[in-house]
């Protein structure tokens, strides 16, 4: 069952030490037990193995963790991120970022693998629950190229400008999604 409890401490199994507090929860002995999370959606499924892809998590019991006055205890949860095949986990678990009660965005880290992942969650970094949600790391693009390396600030005449690399597949052959960004050498 969910909810705080007081934690204390028998040498014998019979005398407990005193409860700091009778009527009031202290941080110091106490233990919150919570509900596994709910996670009904992740968006995108597929993503680049260059790593630092949002991914936005869609469920309930995110927002579980409450202070006695009723407010929000932003309890930070965690995100990580397991290989399939091996087991092996990818990088550090990473802190998601809370955008609504039911709404977490994590980002997702870079790895040298390509195939499905399965994602966990925590509140704690010590128990992981696997949400149910598989993510299948690509290939990221990569620019080698492009021709004409130079050009005028408008194109009244509509010329193309050809782009070269690596790894240019569309997951799951769905394209719709495929831009291309052009910025400074400080990322404007």
């Amino acid at each position: 069952m969910p909810g705080d409890v007081v934690v204390s401490f028998s040498g014998n199994g019979q005398q407990f030490i005193d409860d700091k507090t009778l009527h009031f929860r202290d941080k110091e002995n106490n233990f919150q037990y919570y509900e596994d999370f709910f996670v009904k959606s992740v968006v995108p499924t597929d993503i680049s193995n260059a790593g630092n892809s949002p991914m936005v998590l869609r469920g309930m019991q995110f927002d579980q963790f409450k202070f006695d006055n009723g407010t929000q205890n932003d309890i930070p949860l965690q995100c990580r991120f397991k290989e399939e095949g091996t087991g092996n986990y990818i990088d550090q678990p990473r802190n998601m970022t809370r955008m609504t009660d039911s709404k977490l965005k994590c980002i997702a880290p870079k790895t040298n693998a390509v195939g499905p992942f399965r994602m966990e969650m925590s509140a704690n970094g010590q128990d992981w629950q696997d949400i149910g949600h598989e993510v299948r790391y690509f290939n990221g693009p990569r620019v080698t190229g492009v021709n004409p390396t130079y050009g005028v600030t408008k194109n009244p005449k509509n010329l193309n400008l050809e782009i070269y690399g690596e790894n240019f597949v569309c997951p799951n052959n769905d394209c719709s999604k495929i831009k291309a960004r052009f910025t400074n050498a400080v990322g404007d």
